[in-house]
């Protein structure tokens, strides 16, 4: 099962709401009800990890709020489901639970996963901030360790640029992390006076134009 959007969710709901009624009447049985709620828990988890993390459309504050009443109406069914367990096959409800437990369990990961990847990406911020040139790059620029990393410190060398570095191989919580920041895959990533300049083809292509030069002359100037 996957979630797209908040509205996806709920209509979600609803269909988990139908079979658990389906199974009132004995139209349904239990472990289909079972499968959706647990199916459904994990991808709900999972939707709300992607786009609480995502730099670009994030969860707005009335999705969170919506989040929230689907959260509680989750549970009301998780509830009713248990009830329905209880009587109809208490070993099965040992399982349930223990899935139940499992994914309250991961979600606190979750939730722990989205404060560090938060509190990373505003460390990144302030550092691109504070640092006139800066370079992630596998490697350093003494010993790069990819040719692309090499050729980008060549650049900036040969325009006289003193700059700050960060080795994402031995920071791979930035390398992590980074990419979501600047909607950037792929490293080294070049920053001047704050902005993303690009990768390895692009300071290559402006090192030699000269718009380098100048850019990092106005940088440091």
């Amino acid at each position: 099962m996957i979630i797209e959007s908040v509205a996806a969710a709920g209509m979600l709901l609803q269909q988990i709401n139908s079979v658990i009624q389906q199974v009132n009447e004995g139209k349904a049985n239990v472990q289909t009800a079972m499968g959706l709620v647990s199916d459904f828990g994990d991808a709900l988890n999972q939707f709300e990890v992607t786009r609480k993390t995502a730099t670009f459309n994030p969860l707005s504050t009335n999705d969170i709020l919506k989040l929230q009443m689907l959260r509680r109406s989750q549970e009301r069914y998780q509830y009713d489901l248990r009830q329905l367990l209880l009587v109809a096959d208490p070993k099965l409800l040992e399982d349930y639970d223990n899935a139940i437990r499992k994914q309250a369990e991961d979600r606190r990961a979750h939730a722990a996963m989205i404060k560090r990847r938060q509190q990373q990406r505003e460390k990144l911020k302030q550092q691109i901030k504070e640092n006139p040139v800066l370079m992630y790059m596998k490697g350093t620029p003494y010993e790069p360790r990819c040719g692309f990393s090499s050729t980008t410190v060549q650049a900036l060398i040969d325009c006289g640029a003193q700059f700050s570095f960060v080795d994402i191989l031995e920071n791979q919580e930035v390398r992590a992390t980074l990419p979501s920041v600047t909607d950037w895959p792929t490293f080294p990533q070049v920053f001047i006076s704050g902005e993303l300049i690009g990768g390895c083809d692009i300071v290559a292509q402006m090192h030699e134009s000269g718009e380098l030069q100048k850019l990092v002359d106005d940088a440091v100037g």
